[in-house]
C-alpha cells in the first residue's frame, strides 16, 4: 500500500515494511549525499531489516495466539453482555420492591457498578450476583426473581472459566514479551526514521520527489484517501466541526483514532462511551474522556489503550481555538473489540 503520509508512527505493519524496503534501497543512493557516514547507513539499514523481520514473525505468532483465543473472547463477550442484563433486570425490579427490600437489592446487585475490567475480577463479580439472587430467595421470600436470566449466566460464567483455563498461559506470556520487544525496536527506529526524513527536508525541502526513494511523502502528495486532489495545507480543513473522523485497531492492539486539523484550533477533546457489542449505538452528548490533544503537522490522532475485548467504543471529537471557543462534536465512529 502505498505511503500516504508521514506519521510512520501509526504505519500498519504492511506500510511499514514497505516504507523500510523503500528505505533500505534508498540510503544506499542518497545517505553519502545527505551526510551520513557509512556506520550510519549500516545502522539504518540494520533497522529495516531487524523490523521487518520482528513484523512477520510477530504476525504469524499472532496469528497462531488469536486463534486460541478467540474461544476466550467470546466467551467473555457473551457473559458480560447477560451480566448487563441481568443488572437491567434488577433494576427493574427494584422499581416495584419495597424500600427495605429495594435497598438490599441495590446493595447485593452492584447495579449501579459497571462489570470490572479485568477478566478475573469480573468473574467474582459475576459470582457476587449469582450468589445474591441465591439468598434474595431466602433472605427476602417477598421478592420474585425469574431464574432463566441468572441460569445463563450462570452457565456463560461456567464456560468462561473453561475457555480460560485452556489458554497456554506460557504461551501468551511469550507472545506478550515479543510484543514489548518489537515496540521497543520500533520506539528506536521511529527515531532512526525521524533522523532520516528531518535530514533529507533540511537537505531538500519537504516538497522533493527524492523524498518517496527513501519511504517518504512529499508535502504536496499528502491527502486522504478519497478526498480528490491533495488540499492546500495538508488535511486541515477550515475552522469548524472536526472532520475525517477515522476509528481503527493498531498493530499493537490500541484503538487509534485520526482527523483531520481544523483551522486555528490549538488542542482537540475526545468524547468516549462503552457500550457492551450488540448494544444499539450511543447519541451524542459523550462524555468527555480526554482534553487538550496537540496536532501533529499533518492530522490529530490518539491511541486508546484503556480498552477491554466484548466492548464497542465509540468516539467524537470537538475542536478548541485559543479564544477558548468550541466547535460542535462532529458525527460518532464507533469500533468492537473482540
Amino acid at each position: 500500500m502505498p505511503q500516504q503520509n508521514n506519521d510512520f508512527t501509526h504505519d500498519t505493519d504492511g506500510q511499514h515494511i514497505e516504507r523500510c524496503e523503500t528505505l533500505f534501497i534508498g540510503i544506499d543512493a542518497h545517505g553519502a549525499a545527505l551526510s551520513f557516514s557509512a556506520a550510519d547507513i549500516t545502522k539504518i539499514k540494520t533497522y529495516c531489516t531487524d523490523i521487518k523481520a520482528a513484523m512477520l514473525a510477530l504476525a504469524k505468532e499472532k496469528a497462531d495466539v488469536d486463534e486460541v483465543f478467540v474461544e476466550l473472547h467470546a466467551a467473555e463477550a457473551a457473559a458480560r453482555i447477560k451480566y448487563t442484563a441481568c443488572q437491567d433486570y434488577v433494576r427493574g425490579e427494584m422499581q416495584v420492591a419495597e424500600a427495605g427490600t429495594a435497598e438490599y437489592m441495590n446493595e447485593r446487585f452492584n447495579i449501579h457498578g459497571g462489570a470490572p475490567d479485568r477478566r478475573e475480577d469480573f468473574i467474582n463479580e459475576a459470582d457476587e450476583m449469582i450468589d445474591s439472587y441465591t439468598n434474595i430467595l431466602t433472605e427476602h421470600p417477598d421478592v420474585t426473581l425469574a431464574p432463566a436470566l441468572f441460569d445463563e449466566l450462570t452457565a456463560l460464567i461456567a464456560a468462561l472459566r473453561v475457555a480460560k483455563n485452556a489458554v497456554p498461559i506460557e504461551r501468551a506470556q511469550e507472545s506478550e514479551a515479543s510484543v514489548v520487544k518489537r515496540v521497543l525496536m520500533e520506539t528506536t527506529g521511529y527515531s532512526i526514521l525521524r533522523w532520516v526524513f528531518n535530514r533529507a527536508k533540511s537537505f531538500w525541502g519537504d516538497d522533493d520527489p527524492r523524498l518517496l526513494e527513501l519511504g517518504f511523502v512529499p508535502k504536496s502528495m499528502i491527502w486522504t484517501p478519497g478526498s480528490g486532489e491533495p488540499e492546500p495545507g495538508g488535511n486541515e480543513t477550515p475552522w469548524g466541526m472536526v472532520q475525517g473522523l477515522e476509528v481503527s485497531i493498531d498493530p499493537i492492539g490500541n484503538i487509534y483514532i485520526k482527523w483531520k486539523k481544523v483551522a486555528t484550533a490549538e488542542k482537540y477533546t475526545l468524547l468516549r462511551e462503552v457500550v457492551p457489542i450488540g448494544s444499539p449505538a450511543p447519541v451524542l452528548p459523550y462524555s468527555v474522556y480526554m482534553t487538550g490533544i496537540p496536532p501533529f503537522e499533518e492530522f490529530v490522532a490518539y491511541s486508546d489503550t484503556d480498552h477491554d475485548p466484548g466492548f464497542a467504543y465509540y468516539y467524537s471529537v470537538v475542536a478548541v481555538n485559543v479564544a477558548g471557543e468550541e466547535t460542535e462534536a462532529c458525527p460518532p465512529k464507533g469500533i468492537e473489540v473482540v
